[in-house]
């Protein structure tokens, strides 16, 4: 039998139980008591408590890591639900970096950030999620929105601006870049609204590797970029072109993300003793020969439940969040999709592009829709509406 234990931390010369409730080493099954994937989540458990959930499935040990318990693996272990889901709470431990501790095998491990990050500190050591003090946590809850009566513009109505953020306000100071902001769009909000503009495309903000990128080799995907200002400056400019009569439209790009993502560290190729490549599970991507494609970026299977879900997370997480009004898809060749006719045994539309469509379309039913239009199999594709 094992004997059973609780862990705690001190803090500001408080000690504080890791975990609310005991649990074995063993790590028995607990479910959630809300369905869950991933990211922190406030007052779940208890006023004042911090949820962490990870979602990991065929994996033999997660546990939480962070500034809070001087980053020690054995310190915060996780239970799991029994099917992926890693989860633990405990109470609010300041502001702080965090991120798990993952054992991929028998012999390997990772150490990644929060795949549902909604802030992320990239540093020497690599990428971690960040998790404000809980009054700003509140304030976000409460932040006061001025758009309550912003109605999307019809599709026939549109005219777009597209911008990029590092561009549109950069500038070169004393030899050096200086890379535009979220702030320095909003100073620019009258500007754009003077030309007659009733909806402004962003190209992709969320968090790259780096300090200097159009966006398109994207990791964190629930997390605006550091290098562009706060979630509260996104929610500004989202507010402001609102108040001007703007839509807003996030360019994202759903085909690929950069290796340093974590459920790709997670799930990595397997190749035998001679660089053959293993077949394996694997729930988000693809790993074929040619997985890596042209761009450097590391495809997606959005053939798999799990890719799906996430990406519906995402697109949801944006349109509730930051009141976005819409996405414009980059390269929807390169988002799985059934080409099969509808007609044919077997067509399953609910893959891809279709699944992440409708998931918008269920949370905003006036959300805007434009997309790559290239010619794939054999015909071109027409912007998705």
């Amino acid at each position: 039998m094992f004997s059973r234990f609780t862990f705690s931390f001190q803090s500001n010369g408080a000690e504080y139980p890791v975990n609310p409730t005991t649990f074995d080493p063993s790590l028995s099954s607990r479910a959630l008591p809300a369905p869950l994937y991933g990211g922190y989540h406030l007052d779940l458990i208890a006023p004042g408590s911090v949820t962490f959930v990870m979602y990991a499935p065929h994996k033999p040990f997660v546990s939480l890591v962070g500034d809070f318990n001087n980053w020690n693996s054995r310190a915060n272990l996780m239970v799991t639900n029994g099917a992926g889901v890693w989860w633990t709470t405990l109470p609010h431990p300041g502001p702080s970096r965090y991120g798990f501790y993952v054992a991929v095998d028998e012999q390997s491990d990772v150490w990644v950030a929060d795949p549902y990050a909604t802030e992320v500190r990239w540093e020497q050591t690599g990428p971690w999620a960040w998790l404000p003090d809980i009054e700003t946590l509140r304030r976000r809850q409460r932040f006061p929105w001025q758009d309550e009566g912003w109605r999307t513009p019809r599709l026939a109505e549109l005219v777009i601006y597209e911008l990029g953020v590092r561009d549109f306000t950069g500038r070169w100071q004393d030899n050096r870049p200086v890379y535009g902001t979220f702030s320095g769009v909003e100073s620019k909000l009258d500007y754009l609204a003077d030309l007659g503009v009733n909806a402004v495309e962003l190209m992709p903000i969320q968090q790259f590797p780096g300090q200097s990128s159009w966006g398109y080799n994207p990791v964190f995907y629930f997390a605006p970029a550091q290098v562009y200002g706060t979630p509260e400056e996104c929610k500004r400019l989202v507010d402001g072109c609102h108040r001007r009569g703007m839509a807003v439209i996030l360019d994202v790009v759903c085909n690929h993300a950069w290796g340093e993502h974590p459920y790709y560290r997670i799930y990595p190729p397997l190749y035998g003793p001679q660089g053959e490549k293993w077949d394996d599970f694997n729930p988000f991507f693809h790993h074929t020969p040619d997985a890596v494609n042209m761009w450097g970026g590391v495809d997606w299977d959005h053939f798999t439940p799990e890719t799906t879900r996430y990406f519906q997370a995402m697109l949801r997480h944006w349109l509730a969040k930051y009141h976005v009004d819409g996405f414009r898809f980059d390269w929807v060749g390169g988002v799985d999709y059934d080409s099969r006719a509808p007609m044919q045994p077997g067509f399953n539309p609910y893959h891809g592009i279709a699944a992440l469509c409708w998931a918008a379309r269920q949370a905003k039913p006036d959300v805007i829709h434009p997309a790559t239009a290239r010619r794939l199999v054999g015909r071109n594709r027409r912007p998705i509406r």
